[in-house]
């Protein structure tokens, strides 16, 4: 399936390949950095190589560690603002109790006291 976009990327990489990278990213509105990324990807007998990427990051540690606790971590929907607004405040509260109870004498001593306050 070919794309405007799939077409676009193969006519800057063969612009860019016959007039240069600086040429084919003035020629075609976008930054060196986008053209080298696609010159980059390319593949030649791959039209494959020049479809868009996900963006969605490959693992998240964090969803690790709540697995690994046996819990089970859902997403807050789109539009549903209020829905993380209560754990906020709360947090935000223990914190500012944490920040006026405490002094600290330098990073080390920073560390060790938070480490200590949110067990």
């Amino acid at each position: 399936m070919r794309t405007d976009r799939h077409w676009l990327h193969q006519k800057l990489v063969a612009f860019a390949r016959a007039h240069g990278l600086k040429a084919a990213a003035r020629q075609f509105g976008c930054s060196r950095n986008t053209a080298r990324k696609w010159l980059r990807r390319h593949v030649p007998g791959k039209p494959s190589s020049l479809s868009e990427l996900s963006r969605r990051p490959k693992h998240c540690p964090h969803h690790a560690a709540v697995r690994a606790l046996g819990a089970n971590h859902r997403s807050i929907p789109p539009k549903r603002y209020t829905w993380q607004s209560d754990v906020d405040t709360v947090h935000r509260l223990v914190e500012d109790e944490f920040f006026d109870r405490e002094t600290f004498t330098g990073p080390a001593d920073f560390w060790r006291k938070v480490t200590t306050y949110w067990l």
